[in-house]
């Protein structure tokens, strides 16, 4: 709940750090969680529907923030 806040204040707070601050935690999360989705389907067996689908957005969600900070970081140094 913490971090859904802290980024419903990111849209109002115009401070690249505070988007920097933003992305690191689910970049870091996220990844980490696929990895151990893919580790329980290759060590189990283990073919439910929960973690096979996890693992996509897992990495596509802290790919697409990463690559949008680096875009905004872009911008405001060209602007």
């Amino acid at each position: 709940m913490g971090v859904g806040v802290a980024s419903l204040l990111a849209v109002r707070l115009h401070n690249p750090y505070y988007w920097l601050g933003m992305t690191i935690p689910p970049a870091l999360m996220l990844p980490l969680a696929s990895i151990l989705d893919v580790y329980e389907v290759v060590a189990t067996g283990h073919l439910a529907p929960y973690p096979v689908v996890t693992v996509v957005p897992g990495l596509l969600i802290p790919l697409t923030m990463v690559s949008l900070l680096a875009a905004s970081s872009r911008l405001a140094r060209t602007s």
